[in-house]
């Protein structure tokens, strides 16, 4: 008997290594603004374009905003925008 296509599926390497940085994307967008202290459009005027630190891990942008956050918060948007256009193409193909 063949196996079944998820068991191949789920014991390639390949796509265990995807299936984690999906996961690690999916946890960053969903929790990740609330692991920083700092909002989306706050700004810190002392850090100006700094790089990467223990208080902004990926930087500031030019008028001091945190990129950690900004990012995740994009990633979230996104995320819901991918899960409207799934609902949508299910809605349209399903009957």
């Amino acid at each position: 008997m063949r196996p079944r296509a998820s068991s191949r599926l789920f014991s390639s390497p390949l796509m265990l290594m995807a299936s984690a940085l999906l996961g690690l994307i999916i946890l960053g967008a969903l929790i990740g603004p609330t692991l920083s202290p700092w909002q989306a459009q706050e700004m810190d005027w002392e850090a100006m374009q700094s790089a990467p630190s223990a208080d902004h891990w990926f930087g500031t942008d030019l008028v001091g905003r945190d990129l950690f956050v900004r990012t995740m918060e994009g990633a979230r948007v996104s995320l819901s925008v991918a899960c409207i256009a799934i609902a949508v193409s299910l809605a349209i193909g399903i009957p």
